[in-house]
């Protein structure tokens, strides 16, 4: 009988809270632990980090113009490309070290940098159109002076862009006279530019 009278006691509490008065206690509950942890959080100190460790990556705008006529020592093109435009990948991790309230610090930021793109089709005196994609990309090293004039987390930096190249080919293509049916097409050519710095 013990066993029954506790069971019942138990429901005729909860039955005298209605639905309000539950919203209520359950509200109190929750702001009774939002200000404990407040609480304990009030003493703790947070310093920033010396060191920061990232990632960059970003999308290359790669916009060429001039005269682009001989490719390498075997291939001249008849007629010289002038405009291009590709979009390639920019990725490199970065180190960054400046210490809390500090104003200068460094930064070294080292990857691979895609400056590949299209040439703008043109014609030869034959009515055939030429066809340019080039394929650069450069392995980046880029060392910098970390600037936060007010020692805080808006910073400015400053620094050199050294770039050593990594791939310089092209694929060149010689379409025929469109006018003129049953012709043969000439294979794709790929090779290297010769004209380029290494660095």
């Amino acid at each position: 009988m013990k066993k029954l009278s506790i069971k019942m006691g138990q429901q005729n509490l909860w039955s005298i809270l209605n639905k309000n008065n539950k919203r209520l206690l359950t509200l109190v509950v929750v702001l009774i632990n939002f200000y404990c942890l407040a609480l304990a959080q009030k003493d703790t100190l947070y310093t920033r980090p010396s060191w920061r460790f990232g990632l960059a990556a970003a999308a290359n705008f790669n916009f060429f113009d001039g005269s682009t006529q001989q490719l390498n020592a075997d291939k001249i093109a008849p007629v010289a490309f002038h405009k291009g435009f590709g979009v390639g990948l920019f990725v490199a991790p970065l180190l960054e070290f400046q210490k809390p309230n500090a104003v200068f610090g460094f930064m070294l930021q080292a990857g691979y940098d895609g400056r590949q793109g299209k040439f703008k089709e043109v014609f030869s005196p034959c009515n055939c159109p030429r066809d340019l994609t080039a394929k650069i990309s450069y392995l980046t090293v880029e060392p910098s002076l970390r600037v936060a004039p007010f020692k805080s987390n808006f910073y400015l930096f400053i620094g050199p862009r050294l770039a050593f190249n990594l791939s310089q080919s092209f694929k060149y293509h010689e379409g025929p006279n469109p006018d003129i049916p049953d012709q043969v097409t000439n294979p794709d050519i790929n090779s290297d530019f010769n004209n380029m710095k290494k660095t």
